[in-house]
Formats: structure tokens, sequence, C-alpha cells
């Protein structure tokens, strides 16, 4: 017993100890600050398919995930690339614009389709405000990773929320890279 306690103990103190270690650098950001066609966006799934000025965070568009009315199922699906057995992270900042409930799902996986992160569900309960959600770190054996976004509850009378401030973060910790993979 006291061999399993002194493993889970040194576990602890390891995770700890890389984290601390981290510090993470943007590797790709997206403010949605421009009127063309959302990258991403599964075509049928949202009532607008470019950045819309209703309901920004920060600058004058966002990501205004208006769904179309009962549809359910993914409605974003993007790939990024990234460095290969480096630690990384995502986050995006997201709002309830309608006076509604908003209830989706994130899911990150590598090139294989091995689930990296998540899912991670994101609820906006009605007439709340911004919050940010930010993936626990996360690691990948590929050199691409898909990021995917799903609605759990059908459009039409409300489910309108808003995305903004996508951000893709890297550990710039050399420990995490694979040197001959670098980005």
């Amino acid at each position: 017993m006291k061999k399993y306690l002194l493993l889970f103990i040194l576990f602890q103190f390891f995770i700890v100890k890389l984290d601390a270690q981290c510090v993470y650098q943007t590797y790709f950001q997206e403010g949605f600050e421009y009127s063309t066609a959302l990258s991403g966006i599964i075509p049928g799934t949202l009532y607008q398919g470019t950045p819309q000025t209703f309901c920004p965070r920060s600058g004058s568009r966002s990501f205004y995930a208006n769904f179309q009315n009962g549809f359910v199922g993914e409605f974003y699906n993007k790939s990024f690339d990234a460095c290969p057995n480096a630690q990384m992270r995502f986050s995006f900042w997201t709002k309830d614009c309608f006076g509604s409930t908003n209830n989706i799902n994130m899911t990150i996986r590598d090139a294989n389709g091995l689930i990296i992160s998540g899912p991670q569900n994101v609820f906006n309960p009605p007439g709340g405000g911004w919050q940010q959600i930010v993936t626990p770190a996360f690691f990948s054996t590929t050199s691409t990773i898909t990021i995917s976004m799903s609605t759990v509850l059908a459009g039409g009378g409300g489910n309108d929320m808003t995305l903004d401030d996508f951000l893709f973060e890297i550990c710039s910790d050399p420990n995490y890279f694979n040197t001959t993979n670098d980005v």
C-alpha cells in the first residue's frame, strides 16, 4: 500500500512540475475580424457562414453560431498543424446571445482520429456573461490535430451563441518538443 501511495505522490509532483515549467506561446489566434466565409463551418448547420457584428467579445465581429432550426450535431471541424509531442492547449470565449440555453461539446483529435482532448461540454446559461473555455493540456503524436464542435440542443427558438478569440497555444519549454519535428 505504501508503494502505491509513494508512486501516486511522485506522479502528482511530476505533473505539477511539468506544468510549472511550461510557458505557453501563441501558435494560432482567430478573432473573426473579417467578412468572408468562416473556415471550418460545416455547410447547412448555421444560418450565417461569415463572422457577424452581433454580440462580439472583442473587435467588431465574432463567430455567431445561429443554428438552423432542428439541427443537432457537428457544426465546426477544422484541422491545424501541430508539433508532435509538444504540450498544447486551446481556448476561446463564449456567451449566450439570445436569452436561451446553449450546450455544445468540443473534441480534439489527432490525425489518426484518436481523441486527445475532450469531449469537453460547454454550457451557456440564458443571459449569462462571457466565459473562457480552456482545454486541459494535451499532446499529439501527429503533426495535425482537428478541433470539432457539436451542438447537443436543437436549433430553433434560441440556442444561439457566440464564440470569439480562439487561441491555440504550444508550450515553449524545449523539453516538450520532438527535436526532429519542431514547428
